[in-house]
C-alpha cells in the first residue's frame, strides 16, 4: 500500500502539470486524487490492523499489551518464565477484578480449614433436661401430682487426628492448584481488559 502510494503521487504531479498544460483533463486529476485518498485510507486501516494483531499476539503469550515487541539479534532461547503482568489501567473498580479478589480470599480461607484438620481439637458440650410423670394433665398445677425431676450433663471432647488415609493432605493439594487457577485466571483477565483498552485507545 505504501508502495502504491508514492506512485500515485508521482502520478498525481505528473498529471497535475499536464493539467495545466493543457494536456489532461479535470476529471483525470480528480481520479488520481480519490485514489490517492483512498490509498491513505487503507494504509491507515492496515496500520490499525497491524497494531490490533500484535496487542492480540502478546494476549496470546501472556504478555503486557502496553509492552513493545523486541526481537533480540540473536536466536531465541526458550522462554522458561512468562513476564508478570502490569495493569495499564485502574481496574480495582471492575467488577470482574472484584468477583477474582473474592474468589482468591475464599479459596485462601478453604485452604486454611483444611490445614486446621490437622490440629485437636477440644469441644465442650452440655445440656439440661427436665421430665414430669402424672396420672393426669396436670403438670402445671400448683397442686400437681406429677413426680418431675431434671438431669444435666455436661461433657468435654478431645479429637486427635492420627491418620486418615491422606485425605487432608489431598485437601490441600487440590485447593493450592485451586489458587494457582485462580492466579492464572487473574493474569488472563487483567491482561484481556488491558488488550481492549489498548485497541480502543
Amino acid at each position: 500500500v505504501l508502495f502504491r502510494s508514492k506512485n500515485i503521487k508521482v502520478i498525481e504531479k505528473i498529471v497535475s502539470n499536464q493539467y495545466q498544460n493543457g494536456l489532461a483533463k479535470k476529471i483525470d486529476v480528480d481520479r488520481i486524487k480519490v485514489n490517492l485518498t483512498n490509498l491513505e485510507t487503507q494504509r491507515e486501516q492496515t496500520l490499525n490492523g497491524i497494531t490490533q494483531l500484535e496487542n492480540q499476539l502478546k494476549y496470546a503469550m501472556g504478555m503486557p499489551v502496553s509492552n513493545e515487541i523486541i526481537l533480540p539479534a540473536t536466536e531465541l532461547t526458550e522462554v522458561t518464565q512468562l513476564p508478570l503482568l502490569t495493569d495499564t489501567i485502574s481496574l480495582s473498580n471492575r467488577t470482574k477484578i472484584k468477583l477474582l479478589n473474592s474468589t482468591d480470599k475464599l479459596l485462601a480461607l478453604q485452604r486454611k480449614a483444611y490445614v486446621s484438620e490437622y490440629y485437636p481439637t477440644l469441644a465442650l458440650t452440655g445440656n439440661y433436661t427436665y421430665s414430669s410423670q402424672s396420672g393426669g394433665f396436670d403438670f402445671l398445677s400448683s397442686n400437681s401430682s406429677a413426680i418431675g425431676f431434671g438431669s444435666s450433663a455436661i461433657g468435654l471432647s478431645l479429637r486427635v487426628p492420627i491418620f486418615n488415609g491422606f485425605l487432608t493432605r489431598s485437601k490441600i493439594r487440590q485447593a493450592d492448584v485451586d489458587i494457582t487457577k485462580a492466579k492464572e485466571s487473574r493474569k488472563e483477565a487483567v491482561n484481556g481488559l488491558n488488550l481492549a483498552y489498548e485497541n480502543a485507545k
